[in-house]
Protein backbone atom coordinates (compact mmCIF):
# COMPACT_ATOMS: atom_id res chain seq x y z
CA UNK A 1 0.00 0.00 0.00
CA UNK A 2 1.19 3.32 -0.45
CA UNK A 3 0.37 6.56 2.59
CA UNK A 4 0.96 9.52 0.13
CA UNK A 5 4.58 9.61 -1.49
CA UNK A 6 5.78 6.77 1.04
CA UNK A 7 5.07 3.14 0.27
CA UNK A 8 4.42 1.19 3.02
CA UNK A 9 5.18 -2.80 3.10
CA UNK A 10 3.70 -5.64 4.89
CA UNK A 11 5.46 -8.99 6.22
CA UNK A 12 6.44 -11.21 9.01
CA UNK A 13 9.02 -11.20 11.41
CA UNK A 14 11.14 -13.99 10.36
CA UNK A 15 13.50 -14.01 13.00
CA UNK A 16 15.52 -11.59 15.30
CA UNK A 17 18.58 -11.83 17.97
CA UNK A 18 18.67 -9.77 21.04
CA UNK A 19 22.39 -10.20 21.24
CA UNK A 20 22.99 -9.35 17.78
CA UNK A 21 20.31 -6.73 17.85
CA UNK A 22 18.87 -6.90 15.06
CA UNK A 23 16.35 -9.60 12.81
CA UNK A 24 14.81 -9.93 9.34
CA UNK A 25 11.63 -9.66 8.03
CA UNK A 26 10.06 -11.58 5.30
CA UNK A 27 8.20 -9.76 2.57
CA UNK A 28 7.46 -11.51 -0.91
CA UNK A 29 7.72 -8.22 -2.75
CA UNK A 30 10.97 -6.77 -1.54
CA UNK A 31 12.47 -10.62 -1.54
CA UNK A 32 11.66 -10.87 -5.19
CA UNK A 33 13.03 -6.49 -5.87
CA UNK A 34 16.32 -6.91 -3.97
CA UNK A 35 17.33 -11.07 -3.43
CA UNK A 36 16.97 -11.48 0.30
CA UNK A 37 15.13 -10.39 3.24
CA UNK A 38 14.98 -6.55 4.79
CA UNK A 39 16.41 -5.82 7.25
CA UNK A 40 15.52 -4.63 10.41
CA UNK A 41 17.52 -2.84 14.06
CA UNK A 42 16.56 -3.25 17.35
CA UNK A 43 15.78 0.33 17.70
CA UNK A 44 13.07 0.35 14.73
CA UNK A 45 10.87 -2.86 16.30
CA UNK A 46 8.16 -1.62 18.78
CA UNK A 47 7.95 -3.14 22.01
CA UNK A 48 4.97 -5.57 21.17
CA UNK A 49 7.23 -6.74 18.37
CA UNK A 50 7.57 -10.88 18.65
CA UNK A 51 9.29 -13.25 16.24
CA UNK A 52 5.99 -14.55 14.29
CA UNK A 53 4.04 -11.54 14.30
CA UNK A 54 2.83 -9.38 11.50
CA UNK A 55 4.38 -6.17 10.58
CA UNK A 56 3.79 -3.34 8.65
CA UNK A 57 6.87 -0.83 7.36
CA UNK A 58 8.45 1.72 5.15
CA UNK A 59 12.25 0.79 4.30
CA UNK A 60 15.35 3.09 2.97
CA UNK A 61 17.91 1.27 0.67
CA UNK A 62 21.84 1.03 2.05
CA UNK A 63 24.42 2.18 0.62
CA UNK A 64 24.74 -1.65 0.11
CA UNK A 65 21.88 -2.28 -1.76
CA UNK A 66 19.82 -4.02 1.16
CA UNK A 67 16.52 -2.58 2.13
CA UNK A 68 16.16 -1.82 5.82
CA UNK A 69 13.33 -1.25 7.72
CA UNK A 70 11.93 1.73 9.26
CA UNK A 71 8.78 2.77 10.84
CA UNK A 72 7.67 -0.49 12.08
CA UNK A 73 4.08 -1.29 13.52
CA UNK A 74 2.65 -4.32 14.61
CA UNK A 75 -0.52 -5.23 12.76
CA UNK A 76 -3.43 -6.31 15.03
CA UNK A 77 -4.26 -10.20 14.00
CA UNK A 78 -7.03 -11.01 11.18
CA UNK A 79 -10.04 -12.62 12.60
CA UNK A 80 -11.14 -14.48 9.73
CA UNK A 81 -7.46 -16.04 8.87
CA UNK A 82 -7.60 -16.81 12.83
CA UNK A 83 -10.63 -18.61 12.59
CA UNK A 84 -9.69 -20.45 9.62
CA UNK A 85 -6.70 -21.91 11.55
CA UNK A 86 -8.45 -22.62 14.43
CA UNK A 87 -10.66 -24.82 11.99
CA UNK A 88 -7.88 -27.07 10.75
CA UNK A 89 -7.33 -28.32 13.99
CA UNK A 90 -7.47 -32.63 13.55
CA UNK A 91 -10.28 -33.74 15.99
CA UNK A 92 -8.73 -37.38 15.47
CA UNK A 93 -5.62 -36.54 16.98
CA UNK A 94 -7.56 -34.81 20.05
CA UNK A 95 -9.54 -37.21 20.65
CA UNK A 96 -6.12 -39.73 20.84
CA UNK A 97 -4.55 -36.62 23.32
CA UNK A 98 -7.32 -37.73 25.76
CA UNK A 99 -5.80 -41.06 26.52
CA UNK A 100 -2.51 -40.95 28.04
CA UNK A 101 -1.35 -44.47 27.88
CA UNK A 102 1.02 -44.90 25.03
CA UNK A 103 3.40 -47.95 24.19
CA UNK A 104 5.70 -49.13 21.06
CA UNK A 105 5.84 -52.82 20.05
CA UNK A 106 7.94 -54.29 17.64
CA UNK A 107 7.03 -56.93 14.95
CA UNK A 108 9.27 -59.11 12.84
CA UNK A 109 7.56 -60.82 9.76
CA UNK A 110 10.51 -62.81 9.62
CA UNK A 111 10.83 -64.22 12.87
CA UNK A 112 7.46 -66.04 13.21
CA UNK A 113 4.24 -66.06 11.12
CA UNK A 114 3.90 -62.99 8.76
CA UNK A 115 0.07 -62.84 9.88
CA UNK A 116 -0.06 -60.40 12.53
CA UNK A 117 -3.15 -61.52 14.36
CA UNK A 118 -5.57 -58.63 14.47
CA UNK A 119 -8.89 -57.49 13.27
CA UNK A 120 -9.08 -53.48 12.85
CA UNK A 121 -11.16 -50.96 11.80
CA UNK A 122 -10.15 -48.08 9.55
CA UNK A 123 -13.30 -46.39 9.94
CA UNK A 124 -11.50 -43.87 12.61
CA UNK A 125 -9.67 -42.18 10.25
CA UNK A 126 -6.29 -41.09 11.49
CA UNK A 127 -5.45 -44.77 13.13
CA UNK A 128 -5.92 -47.86 13.53
CA UNK A 129 -9.21 -49.27 15.93
CA UNK A 130 -8.10 -52.98 17.00
CA UNK A 131 -11.64 -54.61 16.94
CA UNK A 132 -9.94 -58.14 18.54
CA UNK A 133 -6.71 -60.17 18.65
CA UNK A 134 -7.14 -63.71 17.24
CA UNK A 135 -3.02 -65.07 17.08
CA UNK A 136 -0.22 -64.12 15.22
CA UNK A 137 2.75 -62.37 15.89
CA UNK A 138 0.60 -59.92 18.05
CA UNK A 139 -0.32 -62.59 20.37
CA UNK A 140 3.14 -63.89 20.38
CA UNK A 141 4.28 -60.14 21.34
CA UNK A 142 1.52 -60.50 24.25
CA UNK A 143 2.72 -63.45 25.42
CA UNK A 144 6.45 -62.17 25.59
CA UNK A 145 5.37 -58.74 27.10
CA UNK A 146 2.75 -58.64 29.26
CA UNK A 147 2.19 -55.21 30.47
CA UNK A 148 2.40 -53.87 27.09
CA UNK A 149 -0.05 -56.14 25.85
CA UNK A 150 -2.41 -55.23 22.78
CA UNK A 151 -5.96 -55.58 23.34
CA UNK A 152 -9.38 -54.95 22.10
CA UNK A 153 -10.08 -51.30 21.72
CA UNK A 154 -6.33 -50.09 21.24
CA UNK A 155 -5.38 -47.82 18.47
CA UNK A 156 -2.41 -48.26 16.48
CA UNK A 157 -1.15 -44.88 15.96
CA UNK A 158 1.72 -45.30 14.28
CA UNK A 159 3.77 -47.21 12.10
CA UNK A 160 7.31 -47.17 11.04
CA UNK A 161 7.35 -43.54 10.76
CA UNK A 162 3.96 -43.46 9.09
CA UNK A 163 0.89 -41.82 11.09
CA UNK A 164 -2.21 -39.49 10.45
CA UNK A 165 -4.04 -41.66 8.11
CA UNK A 166 -5.29 -45.22 8.72
CA UNK A 167 -5.29 -46.14 5.15
CA UNK A 168 -1.53 -45.61 4.70
CA UNK A 169 -0.74 -46.85 8.20
CA UNK A 170 -2.51 -50.36 7.20
CA UNK A 171 -0.78 -50.36 4.02
CA UNK A 172 2.81 -50.38 5.53
CA UNK A 173 1.71 -53.18 8.20
CA UNK A 174 1.26 -55.43 5.24
CA UNK A 175 3.80 -54.22 3.00
CA UNK A 176 7.06 -53.71 5.83
CA UNK A 177 8.82 -56.69 7.47
CA UNK A 178 9.37 -55.28 10.23
CA UNK A 179 6.78 -53.21 12.12
CA UNK A 180 7.70 -50.51 14.76
CA UNK A 181 4.71 -49.59 16.14
CA UNK A 182 3.54 -46.85 18.89
CA UNK A 183 -0.42 -47.47 20.23
CA UNK A 184 -2.65 -45.80 22.04
CA UNK A 185 -4.23 -47.75 25.34
CA UNK A 186 -7.50 -47.59 25.02
CA UNK A 187 -9.01 -46.60 28.54
CA UNK A 188 -10.26 -48.92 31.01
CA UNK A 189 -13.87 -49.46 32.34
CA UNK A 190 -14.54 -48.18 35.30
CA UNK A 191 -15.44 -50.46 38.19
CA UNK A 192 -18.90 -49.40 39.58
CA UNK A 193 -18.49 -47.95 43.11
CA UNK A 194 -19.55 -50.64 45.83
CA UNK A 195 -20.77 -50.00 49.23
CA UNK A 196 -17.27 -49.68 50.74
CA UNK A 197 -15.42 -48.16 48.15
CA UNK A 198 -15.35 -44.42 48.12
CA UNK A 199 -15.51 -42.49 45.13
CA UNK A 200 -12.87 -39.92 44.61
CA UNK A 201 -12.84 -36.92 42.27
CA UNK A 202 -11.19 -36.85 39.29
CA UNK A 203 -9.25 -34.08 37.37
CA UNK A 204 -8.65 -34.10 33.54
CA UNK A 205 -5.14 -32.42 32.92
CA UNK A 206 -3.47 -31.42 30.00
CA UNK A 207 0.46 -30.49 29.45
CA UNK A 208 0.62 -28.29 26.51
CA UNK A 209 3.81 -27.13 25.37
CA UNK A 210 3.42 -24.02 23.31
CA UNK A 211 6.79 -23.26 22.03
CA UNK A 212 7.93 -20.21 22.29
CA UNK A 213 9.14 -17.97 19.62
CA UNK A 214 12.26 -18.47 20.14
CA UNK A 215 12.03 -22.23 19.85
CA UNK A 216 9.83 -22.47 16.86
CA UNK A 217 10.90 -19.66 14.29
CA UNK A 218 11.82 -19.70 10.89
CA UNK A 219 15.11 -19.81 11.34
CA UNK A 220 15.01 -23.09 13.61
CA UNK A 221 12.41 -24.76 10.61
CA UNK A 222 13.48 -23.21 7.15
CA UNK A 223 11.63 -25.87 5.57
CA UNK A 224 8.04 -24.65 6.87
CA UNK A 225 5.98 -22.26 5.24
CA UNK A 226 6.69 -18.89 7.98
CA UNK A 227 3.41 -18.39 8.19
CA UNK A 228 2.57 -21.27 9.25
CA UNK A 229 4.81 -20.55 12.66
CA UNK A 230 2.78 -17.15 12.97
CA UNK A 231 2.64 -16.87 16.77
CA UNK A 232 -1.01 -15.52 16.68
CA UNK A 233 -1.84 -18.76 14.00
CA UNK A 234 -0.65 -21.08 17.04
CA UNK A 235 -2.00 -19.34 19.66
CA UNK A 236 -5.84 -19.54 18.20
CA UNK A 237 -5.14 -23.27 16.93
CA UNK A 238 -4.18 -24.01 20.71
CA UNK A 239 -6.94 -22.25 22.11
CA UNK A 240 -9.04 -24.31 20.21
CA UNK A 241 -8.05 -27.51 20.72
CA UNK A 242 -8.03 -26.54 24.51
CA UNK A 243 -11.33 -25.66 24.15
CA UNK A 244 -12.85 -29.38 22.55
CA UNK A 245 -10.23 -31.01 25.49
CA UNK A 246 -12.12 -28.95 28.38
CA UNK A 247 -9.60 -29.75 30.76
CA UNK A 248 -10.05 -29.52 34.81
CA UNK A 249 -6.25 -28.47 34.74
CA UNK A 250 -4.15 -26.70 31.77
CA UNK A 251 -0.38 -26.76 32.38
CA UNK A 252 1.13 -24.55 29.66
CA UNK A 253 5.17 -24.50 28.63
CA UNK A 254 7.23 -21.92 27.13
CA UNK A 255 4.58 -19.25 27.02
CA UNK A 256 5.96 -15.96 25.56
CA UNK A 257 3.21 -14.68 23.25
Amino acid sequence: SEMGEVQVFRGLLKSFSPYDGYGFISCPVLLQAFGREVYVHQNKLPNNAFVGCMVEFTIRVSSRGQAQAICVGVLEDNAEELAEAAKMINKDFLKFAEDTSQFAIVLDKKKGSYRLGIDVDIAHGSALLVDAVKGGLVKEWNKQYPQMQVRKGDCIVEVNGITGDAQTVLKECLSAQRLNMRVLRSKPEQPSPGPERSVLPTLYVVNWNVSASAASNPQLYPEVDPMILRASRRRAQAAAALTYLAPDVICLQEVDC
